[in-house]
């Protein structure tokens, strides 16, 4: 399996990562943030990607690669059962390693999004303290946690630290369509968005 395989050729790239210790245990509160970090108006975002992460293996939801994934309570909760649950494969869901996921972190995100659970340990914050030290240039990264001041030449958005992750996963989508657009599938057509910024009562506003 390579990157190149798995990422959405749309950009700028969301990536979310919500940490998830038993995702089949934790489906509710999973299908919450799912759907509000890739549906939008009855689209999909298919510049987003969504990373449960876990251990041995994370769960990767490509907003590009996805089909059956339709944001109806009842059709949601099934489809994330058969894949968190019963590990069946759809397109667009990808089952990664810990090690490839810093290849995503480090190397292929544009737009970061990255929450901190209250219950997160020391060890998997200081993991992605030491990531968020390695980030290129020009990458967007919205966050909770502190952000170290090596971080150059990137654009940084702190949200409170207690935020919780849905309010969280809300403010950032919100953030990035007032700066810069998206890209959404909608019944098989895929559309661009314009930046929020540019059809406020018709007129630009910046």
């Amino acid at each position: 399996m390579t990157l190149s395989k798995i990422l959405t050729p749309y950009f700028p790239r969301r990536i979310f990562v919500f940490e998830t210790r038993d995702p089949c245990k934790e489906i509710g509160k999973l299908k919450t943030l799912i759907l509000y970090a890739l549906a939008v108006s009855y689209g999909i975002r298919i510049d987003t990607l969504v990373i449960l992460y876990s251990t041995p293996m994370s769960i990767l939801l490509n907003g590009f690669g996805l089909r059956h994934f339709h944001p109806q309570d009842r059709s949601l909760t099934r489809f994330l059962e058969s894949i968190l649950c019963k590990n069946k494969s759809y397109p667009g869901v990808h089952l990664l390693p810990p090690g490839i996921i810093t290849g995503f972190i480090i190397g292929e995100a544009e737009l970061l999004i990255m929450p901190k659970n209250p219950r997160t340990t020391d060890t998997y914050s200081s993991v992605f303290f030491a990531r968020l030290a390695q980030i290129p240039p020009s990458t967007i990264v919205i966050t909770t946690l502190k952000t170290r001041t090596s971080i150059k030449n990137s654009f940084v958005f702190e949200l409170p630290v207690s935020a919780n992750q849905l309010y969280f996963t809300i403010a950032s989508n919100y953030i990035l369509d007032l700066a810069y657009g998206s890209w959404i599938r909608r019944r098989g057509k895929i559309e661009w968005r314009e930046p929020l910024r540019y059809h406020t009562n018709g007129t630009e506003n910046t």
